[in-house]
């Protein structure tokens, strides 16, 4: 859809929005000059380095980087993508997309995420009738209010209550086959997926149900069933009770547990952090996506055999998402207990310091690794290097990797030198690069600040000419400066941050985000001379570089009749 959705229309959506006013509804600003700062909530942080600028429409963090517009910050903030955070922005200031740019994919899935709703409204209505149902959650501990909190419904027994409710076309039926709730036996026949079960609403990062979970009120196998992959709903990426705990004003940190009521019963007593996996191992993908929103992450595991083998699958894939920041930890229960009846039988202070108590990725490694091994011989050393060396080269590098491989040194008594070199040799470790865009690397500081200052102040370009003289010059980041004049000439009015929108599938728009924050000593009243003499100056650059060129020719190979013109004419410029 993104593809077809008008640029105008996005532009006007930016020129309606009030970043202050979107970022205030998610985090709390404090009025700083002409700006508003906080505590960046894209990184851990202290010292306020996040601000936002409403002359500018342009949020920007000088700790991390994170900078955007309005869509940027839903996008980086929901963590929607640009399609959904062109919807949500337009919902949010009431303003329909054009049907035109309405592509059909998203029609459909829109008619899905509707019906889903519906299905859920369904399963509430039934539990409400269920007294049965509503005596069970009251044995399990579950509260009035938490049956709410999670739109807790139930499946009545039958094998055709949600096909007849709402499968009365073959249209309606197809749709109900594509989220999950219909299942097709070898004989083509239609029949519920969910039967008397306790049926618990899956959301996405928006709140939209995706899918369901449903629990056995009986000895029934599988005790949880879950709803099958489908376009709406992908297991290896989603978290059940994430859009919950993200509600939370105290989402600071993220608590990884496995079973639906295991989530329900943390969240009644307060540990609203609290998510789980649906029954299926964490992999990297679930962990990225974590750490989109937190950076102290907590695994929750059985503390049997089988919870311990759990764990470890999870720090093995815990190793290529850790970077300097991310704090990753293990908590395991006592046997025969899962989350939800530890806290009630120990209480909620105590499960708080079995949260505080819990063991530090970099502890639980080597405790694991080393287990069976006695590190008083040379072999037993060896042995556990021969470990650690490949879980190593996952650790992308930085501090913690480098403190990792200080451990190692520590137990085994090798040199860190000696072990640096060992578990760097077969393979080198990952690095996080940046792209290697022309905008940052190799631009003169002249280009830099006079990209800076139109982006900064997009009114300068109607002050000044647009410089044709440029055209010819060399000088990298000087096609960029030119096509910020284009775009301004088209679009007078446009702020930063609609500018910037512009530039959004480019290469280049990191760069220009960050020089769009770059701090300027010229006073407001000063600009449109400072820009003007700068231009001047880029001139003046390009034509010492010409210079320089033929000059080194010359003294080379020599040079043609209208070089020596050419040169001759420069010299005369430069007086």
């Amino acid at each position: 859809m993104s593809a077809r959705i008008s640029q105008d229309f996005v532009q006007d959506l930016i020129a309606r929005a009030d970043i202050l006013d979107l970022v205030q509804r998610r985090i709390t600003l404090k009025k700083m000059g002409s700006n508003y700062s906080a505590c960046c909530p894209f990184h851990q942080e202290k010292t306020p380095s996040f601000t936002v600028s409403t002359s500018k429409q342009f949020y920007h963090c000088f700790g991390c980087g994170a900078h955007g517009n309005a869509i940027g910050f839903l996008m980086d903030y929901d963590r929607l993508s640009f399609v959904e955070a062109v919807e949500e922005l337009a919902h949010h200031l009431g303003m329909a997309i054009p049907k035109e740019f309405s592509g059909q994919k998203t029609k459909i899935e829109q008619s899905l995420y509707t019906l889903l709703e519906k299905i859920t409204q369904y399963y509430q209505s039934q539990l409400r009738q269920s007294s049965q149902v509503l005596t069970y959650l009251e044995a399990r501990g579950i509260s009035k209010e938490m049956i709410k909190h999670f739109n807790i419904g139930f499946a009545p027994p039958g094998w055709d209550n949600v096909l007849r409710q709402f499968g009365q076309s073959a249209e309606a039926k197809t749709s109900l086959f594509q989220t999950g709730m219909l299942i097709k036996n070898e004989q083509g026949r239609l029949y519920d997926r969910f039967r008397n079960r306790l049926v618990i609403p899956i959301r996405d990062q928006r709140g939209r149900v995706i899918a369901f979970g449903g629990r056995t009120l009986t000895d029934e196998i599988p005790k949880y069933l879950n709803s099958p992959e489908t376009s709406l709903f992908h297991k290896g990426k989603e978290f059940f009770g994430l859009y919950e705990a993200r509600q939370s004003k105290h989402f600071d940190f993220c608590l990884i547990v496995e079973g639906y009521m295991d989530v329900i019963a943390l969240h009644q007593f307060g540990i609203t952090q609290a998510v789980g996996t649906m029954g299926t191992a964490t992999n990297t993908k679930h962990l990225q996506y974590l750490l989109r929103y937190v950076k102290d992450l907590i695994f929750c595991f059985d503390g049997d055999a089988a919870g311990q083998e759990a764990a470890w699958r999870a720090l093995e894939n815990s190793l290529p998402v850790f970077s300097d920041g991310v704090q990753i930890r293990f908590m395991f229960l006592p046997k025969k207990h899962d989350p939800d009846s530890i806290i009630r039988e120990e209480g909620v202070e105590a499960f708080h310091q079995r949260i505080v108590e819990a063991v530090p990725l970099s502890e639980f490694f080597f405790q694991e690794l080393s287990v069976p091994l006695s590190l008083q011989n040379p072999d037993a050393k060896a042995k556990l290097v021969k470990l650690a060396k490949p879980l190593l080269q996952k650790i992308p590098s930085g501090i913690f990797n480098e403190l990792m491989v200080k451990r190692l040194a520590e137990l085994t008594q090798i040199s860190v030198d000696t072990l640096e070199k060992h578990v760097h040799a077969s393979q080198p470790l990952l690095v996080a690069t940046q792209p290697n865009d022309a905008i940052e690397t190799g631009l003169s500081f002249t280009v830099k600040t006079a990209i800076a200052l139109l982006l900064q102040n997009p009114a300068l370009a109607q002050t000044i000419p647009y410089p044709v003289e440029l055209q010819q010059v060399q000088l990298m980041g000087v096609p960029t400066l030119l096509k910020l004049f284009e775009q301004l000439k088209t679009n007078p009015s446009l702020s930063t941050g609609a500018l910037l929108e512009l530039w959004r599938n480019s290469k280049a728009v990191t760069h220009l985000g960050r020089l769009a924050a770059l701090p300027l000593l010229t006073p407001p009243t000063g600009m449109a001379a400072e820009l003007s003499d700068i231009l001047q100056k880029i001139m003046a650059q390009n034509r010492e570089l010409n210079i320089q060129a033929l000059r080194d020719k010359q003294r080379q190979k020599g040079l043609s009749a209208e070089e020596k013109n050419s040169l001759i004419k420069l010299l005369k410029e430069r007086h």
